[in-house]
């Protein structure tokens, strides 16, 4: 018996001999498909439409030649129940198997549509979209969580986008499933995990894909997980047209990972232009400073100056007249003022001295005597011995009248003598004063006062150690 031999076939023979059993199927020849519409992105540019129809079971890609013209209903759209009329074919180039549609009926919204809908109207009544819940985004974050998939293809854009943008943010990943039927949970989990990381803000994350890839990001756990995170969340969910409820609730939405990445921080070179700004500003502010500075170090150095100039007047008048009262007190002033007063005090003693008096007096009798011999020779030669008798009788009184005047003058002068300061100097005596004024009494010198005491020749200068004065 021959052992069978299995030929070896190319992969273009086995999606060729795939093509030719679908097509020569009759009952695939001409089939109407009902389901709903989904991953449609409009109407490619060469005028074709690839969209999917999915059912509970599993999906189905489609494709509408736009050569042969498009008869889509108005309202096509993802979630729209459709009936697509056309057979069943393959494409070669992917091995794939696909509805050629010829014609499409609306039949009505899907289930998934339906429950977006009114999941989306229910949380705006409650307010978890108004505008005034948003949080503004940190100026500058230091450290960021993103919430996504390790091996999503998003991720990886975004740590791209952001190596180049903000190189300066750290970054920690909160890993989760993003498709699936466990995904919603898991990122709600995965959203609260982030807020307690003590991160600036919350990044999610993932890649394109249809409506039902995309639907976990729609389930009310994972919007109110984004409303309560602690700290800002932005968006980066699909491609520009995907538009989720997890957008909605958020507090940016970007749309796509890669510009939610350049939205979440500020990029270096806006940093670096910022720095060089603040930097100018900075150096503008100080030279503006620095002169205001110098101005009013100027007004208040000239207000110093004048004050300094006022004070040092003043300081002079008061050293000056500090040291004439210093002068007027020393003991050499007060001894210049005692001798001033003593040479007064001289000078009206010797006005009122009898010796004077009588020097006075004998010049007046000797200017007498001559006037009287004058005109007594006169009258001799006239009246002869009547004036001869009265000069003998005046000679005989005048010894007399003078020896009286000597002894009164003697009188006057010891008394004199007694009096004159000089002479009770000279005894022993001294004089002593304080202040310039003569002390009489020793309560004039308390103890510690400073004494003169001016002696017959010489002066001396005491301290009091103690004084004793009666009453």
């Amino acid at each position: 018996m021959k052992a069978r031999v299995t030929p070896v076939l190319g992969v273009g023979e086995i999606a060729r001999y795939v093509r030719r059993l679908i097509e020569t199927d009759e009952r695939l020849s001409h089939v109407i498909v009902r389901g709903e519409v989904s991953n449609f992105r409009g109407v490619h540019a060469n005028g074709n439409a690839y969209f999917d129809l999915k059912d509970g079971q599993a999906l189905l890609n489609c494709v509408m030649w736009g050569s042969l013209g498009l008869k889509l209903p108005q309202a096509f759209a993802n979630g729209l129940r459709v009936d697509a009329e056309g057979r069943l074919s393959t494409y070669a180039g992917r091995s794939t198997y696909q509805l050629v549609v010829d014609e499409v009926r609306a039949v009505g919204q899907g289930d998934l549509h339906t429950r977006y809908e009114e999941l989306r109207e229910r949380l705006q009544r409650e307010g978890l979209f108004a505008l005034e819940r948003k949080r503004p985004l940190p100026r500058y974050p230091r450290r960021i969580a993103v919430v996504t998939s390790r091996a999503a293809a998003a991720y990886a854009d975004f740590l791209r986008t952001m190596a180049s943008h903000a190189p300066y943010v750290e970054i920690v990943l909160v890993e989760t499933p993003v498709q699936g039927r466990e995904a919603a949970s898991s990122i709600a989990t995965a959203l609260a995990a982030a807020s307690r990381l003590g991160v600036d803000a919350i990044a999610l994350i993932r890649g394109g894909g249809s409506f039902e890839d995309l639907f976990a990001f729609n389930e009310e756990v994972v919007v109110r997980a984004i409303a309560r995170a602690s700290v800002p969340v932005v968006t980066g969910i699909g491609h520009e047209s995907d538009v989720t409820l997890a957008d909605f609730a958020a507090d940016l939405r970007e749309p796509t990972p890669t510009a939610a990445a350049r939205a979440i921080a500020p990029s270096r070179k806006e940093l670096t232009e910022r720095v060089a700004e603040l930097e100018r500003r900075l150096l503008r502010a100080r030279v503006r400073i620095v002169d205001e500075r110098r101005q009013r170090l100027d007004f208040a150095l000239r207000g110093l100056t004048t004050a300094f100039r006022a004070s040092l007047d003043g300081r002079r008048r008061t050293l000056l007249t500090t040291q004439v009262r210093l002068a007027r007190s020393s003991p050499v002033a007060r001894l210049h003022r005692s001798e001033e007063r003593l040479n007064a005090a001289k000078q009206r003693l010797q006005a009122r001295d009898p010796r004077f008096r009588l020097r006075e007096l004998s010049s007046r009798l000797a200017t007498l005597q001559r006037v009287m011999g004058n005109a007594e020779r006169r009258l001799v030669g006239r009246h002869g011995a009547q004036l001869t008798a009265s000069s003998i009788a005046l000679r005989r009184i005048a010894p007399r009248l003078l020896s009286r005047f000597r002894q009164r003058l003697e009188g006057l002068s010891g008394k004199l003598s007694a009096l004159d300061p000089a002479s009770v100097l000279n005894r022993g005596y001294a004089i002593l004063t304080v202040d310039g004024s003569v002390v009489k009494s020793a309560a004039q010198a308390p103890a510690g006062a400073l004494v003169q005491g001016r002696l017959a020749r010489g002066v001396l200068e005491m301290r009091v150690e103690r004084s004793e004065h009666g009453d």
